[in-house]
């Protein structure tokens, strides 16, 4: 009984092969290892630091005026900034992904304000290039912070 079962399988390999089939399951199975690295790439990393009380503060602060943060998804000063709010803060935060190949990219908002590096601030209609610790974007809610004005 073994060696009929392992006929049968020699044989429907066999003809799995001469179909076609490997080289197709193959190139499948290649196809959706490279999209999941793909995915790994694109995403954002994962905020792993807690929210101080005076985070989640600027944090609704900055909700509370319509402040955009944008940036990409690799770059290392912006994964700096989320980290300096933390992840609760980064729930009130808008975050604008600007790399085309970015997890729900806005890459053609990040280019129609104007922005040119990495992370770049909105507030009140004016850019704030630059990561900011938590007493620097206190300082640019309060306006004690120079700005750039967008490119139209």
């Amino acid at each position: 009984m073994g060696s009929g079962a392992l006929f049968s399988l020699a044989a429907a390999a066999t003809l799995f092969y001469a179909d076609g089939g490997v080289e197709l399951a193959s190139v499948q199975r290649r196809s959706a290892s490279l999209q999941r690295q793909i995915d790994e790439v694109v995403a954002p990393p994962v905020i792993r630091s807690k929210s101080s009380a005076r985070a989640m503060e600027i944090a609704r602060r900055l909700e509370a005026r319509g402040a955009q943060f944008y940036g990409t998804y690799w770059c290392s000063h912006c994964r700096d900034q989320k980290e300096t709010l933390g992840k609760e803060a980064m729930r009130l935060v808008t975050y604008n992904e600007c790399d085309a190949d970015g997890k729900n990219s806005k890459r053609a908002e990040c280019k129609a304000v104007g922005v040119k590096g990495y992370p770049t601030w909105l507030l009140d209609g004016k850019l704030y290039p630059g990561e900011r610790d938590l007493d620097g974007l206190d300082a640019m809610l309060k306006g004690e912070v120079a700005s750039q004005e967008p490119s139209p």
